[in-house]
C-alpha cells in the first residue's frame, strides 16, 4: 500500500533532507537563512529530485 504510514514519513524525511541541505548551500553562498528558506518553500521538491536540481531553481528565483 503506497499510503502506508511509514512510506509517507520516509518521503517527507527526504524532502526534509534536501530543503535543509539546499537551504545549508544557499547560506553557503552568501545569502541569509531566512531568505533561503522562503526561496525554497517556493520551489517544489519531489522525491528523487537531484539537490543541485533545488538549488539552481532557488538561485533562478532570487535572481528574478
Amino acid at each position: 500500500d503506497p499510503f502506508e504510514p511509514g512510506l509517507i514519513n520516509e518521503a517527507s524525511g527526504a524532502k526534509a533532507r534536501l530543503f535543509e541541505d539546499a537551504a545549508s548551500a544557499l547560506v553557503n553562498l552568501g545569502y541569509n537563512r531566512a531568505m533561503a528558506e522562503r526561496t525554497l518553500a517556493k520551489v517544489p521538491i519531489a522525491e528523487g529530485v537531484p539537490l543541485e536540481s533545488v538549488i539552481r531553481q532557488a538561485l533562478r528565483a532570487l535572481s528574478a
